[in-house]
């Protein structure tokens, strides 16, 4: 039996306030540019993020992320002013395609813009792995659970007993539409119908989505699924958020001088003055 940890909440509040700091600093970058109807702020997202990684290190799977992903990627290691950088350094005429397709490790397989499109791109992926020991981490939103390749991708993963963790940000909204009123069976209803070990977890309890993560994580074969209950905060899109997100935020539940010093850091970069 493994031994249950303690969640480490001061180290969640320092991520936290991270991606703030990041997302506030791309927020004033992005939201007046046509780039800003495409780029998806994490916030509200974090907690999934910290957990996995917490169990799964990143270098040890291969992961497959939708477009609502910059908390994992500062999860898995990669620092903020790297991001910043990437951002704004990919351009093909005047337009910048770097906030979509962030590929900054080689163990990052995917980041879809195509709602459930790295579903089958990451099944077909941990087929491959299983062959030399290895595993992948799905990331897919709420709406991704509705198209038929989703219930495919599920098929056939238990079917070949595909070595992959799908993790589900459920935030309960398709864009703006609620989930309920497009689906009526629910996620981890969907997962078991083809037999998938499922656990589930609420944000608003980050002790409870620790333990579940830890526990999935421990399934060492075949398919598992961890849906996280989360709340977005702001709009779908950076380009539809009227104000930063440093004025919306409730400090508390976030390390105010980590957002302020990763905030200051990352606007240098956005300015593109040298830091």
């Amino acid at each position: 039996m493994m031994q249950k940890r303690i969640f480490p909440i001061h180290e969640y509040l320092t991520f936290r306030g991270r991606v703030l700091g990041f997302e506030a600093a791309l927020w004033e970058w992005a939201h007046d540019r046509p780039e800003g109807r495409f780029i998806h702020s994490s916030l509200g997202h974090e907690l999934a993020p910290f957990c996995v990684t917490h169990f799964i290190e990143p270098c040890a799977a291969l992961w497959s992320f939708y477009y609502r992903y910059h908390a994992w990627l500062i999860a898995l290691g990669v620092q903020p002013v790297e991001i910043a950088r990437y951002i704004t350094r990919r351009k093909v005429g005047k337009k910048y395609v770097g906030p979509m397709h962030l590929l900054l490790r080689d163990f990052i397989i995917d980041c879809n813009s195509i709602v459930a499109a790295q579903v089958p791109i990451a099944v077909g992926a941990a087929l491959a792995a299983r062959d030399i020991g290895q595993r992948v981490v799905c990331v897919l939103g709420d709406g991704a659970t509705l198209p038929g390749v989703f219930f495919e991708s599920l098929n056939i993963s238990m079917l070949q007993s595909a070595p992959i963790v799908f993790v589900v940000e459920d935030n309960r909204l398709a864009i703006d539409t609620p989930y309920e009123t497009i689906s009526h069976p629910s996620i981890q209803q969907k997962f078991h119908l083809f037999g998938i070990p499922t656990l589930s977890g609420n944000s608003e309890n980050p002790e409870e989505v620790f333990e579940a993560t830890r526990e999935l994580t421990a399934i060492s074969k075949g398919p598992s699924a961890l849906c996280v209950r989360c709340d977005r905060i702001g709009a779908h899109a950076v380009a539809f958020e009227i104000c930063s997100p440093l004025t919306m935020i409730d400090h508390p539940f976030f390390d105010r001088k980590e957002a302020e010093k990763t905030h200051g850091e990352c606007r240098i970069v956005f300015s593109g003055r040298k830091g």
